[in-house]
């Protein structure tokens, strides 16, 4: 394995990190606002299978951070 394949698995790995990491946060936000464990479970199920849920739900994340 050459210097460019490590450092593009390195690279992928650290942005998986850091996507799993905002996701978590993401969760822990929703349990913090007092949803129940079939809410948060629901909206993920859902979150997954369907993309305008995906894109509402960065929309609005965009939208509160002013991004």
């Amino acid at each position: 394995m050459g210097l460019i394949a490590s450092v593009k698995r390195w690279h992928n790995k650290r942005t998986l990190k850091r996507g799993i990491t905002a996701l978590r946060n993401l969760d822990f936000l929703m349990m913090k606002r007092g949803l129940t464990r079939h809410d948060r479970r629901k909206f993920w199920v859902e979150f997954t299978k369907k993309i305008e849920v995906r894109e509402q739900t960065f929309a609005r994340i965009e939208k509160e951070l002013g991004i």
